[in-house]
């Protein structure tokens, strides 16, 4: 299966996941729309970006930099999106953005994971 695939499995999965996971937040009252639509946003743009550097540059010698550029780039942004979220005193439901945050980068972890082990798996 070729990159653009995998991105759109990815893509599909955390926008099943970020609807429900949205829509119990905000009918619930756990976070308002702008926040949970901000939490999703951070996590699929930081998911997807890491699958992609996970993948280039493809020479066997540059596996360290594919690997912590995907690593950088899955938690670089959620990270920083709860630094700012926390220092903002402002801000209300800091701790059901934080959850949202946690829940989305999980789901695209494991939807990374699934996709490259099942590359793994077919290369044998």
């Amino acid at each position: 299966m070729g990159l653009i695939p995998r991105l759109c499995i990815i893509a599909a999965v955390m926008i099943v996941v970020g609807a429900i996971a949205i829509w119990v937040a905000v009918h619930f009252g756990f976070l308002s729309l702008p926040m949970a639509l901000g939490a999703w946003a951070v996590c699929v743009i930081s998911s997807l970006f890491a699958h992609v550097l996970g993948e280039y540059p493809k020479h066997p010698d540059l596996f360290a930099a594919r690997l912590a550029g995907s690593m950088a780039a899955r938690t670089g942004p959620p990270f920083l999106a709860v630094i700012l979220v926390k220092a903002i005193p402002s801000l209300t439901f800091k701790s059901g953005f934080v959850f949202l945050i946690v829940l989305f980068y999980l789901v695209g972890l494991l939807v990374d994971v699934k996709l490259q082990v099942g590359r793994l798996k077919s290369s044998e």
